[in-house]
């Protein structure tokens, strides 16, 4: 895989070619001639042979909803690739534009580009998104401050309020 417009650098730059194990959480099966054909598609997946650690480099599809809150759909055929920061059973926090896992000592990420967010006064005025999901006003996450965000693992129980709905639904 070749990457373009890579937001891993400096670990990744761009141009840069990767082998990808897709065995550690289990590889996709599909017919990619009837994604070339732009039909839809039945993705079965492998069994793992691995969990994902922190610092974990990760190459998937990225998710989208098309207006509906049933279904997520995903170009098989465009990749993003991202560093693992948060595991099942961990809270994720932003605070002042640097990531904090609660309980967590290591470095997360990139720390020059957090470094780099957490200096500027109002980052919109450069082009930068400043608003994050959940994109609710009383929450009022940004990409400076946001969370606690906690991470459910399987089996977890997750208490419904208003916050958790718009988190979890």
């Amino acid at each position: 895989m070749k990457l373009e417009d890579c937001a891993m650098e400096p670990t990744l730059k761009d141009g840069d070619r990767i082998l990808v194990n897709k065995m550690i959480n289990g590889a996709r099966l599909f017919d990619v001639f009837a994604v070339l054909n732009n039909e839809d598609v039945v993705i079965h997946r492998t069994p793992g042979l691995g969990n994902f650690k922190r610092n974990d480099i990760q190459v998937f599809n990225f998710p989208y909803q098309m207006n509906r809150w049933d279904s997520v759909r995903f170009d098989v055929m465009q990749y993003y690739v991202k560093r693992c920061i948060v595991l099942p059973g961990d809270t994720l926090e932003i605070r002042g534009g640097f990531y904090k896992i609660r309980g967590c000592d290591e470095q997360l990420g990139n720390y020059s580009a957090q470094h780099d967010l957490a200096n500027l006064d109002h980052p919109e005025q450069y082009g930068i998104v400043v608003s994050t999901f959940p994109y609710d006003k009383q929450i009022g996450w940004t990409i400076c401050e946001f969370g606690p965000l906690p991470i459910p693992k399987k089996e977890q129980t997750v208490m419904m309020n208003r916050t958790n709905c718009l988190l979890y639904r």
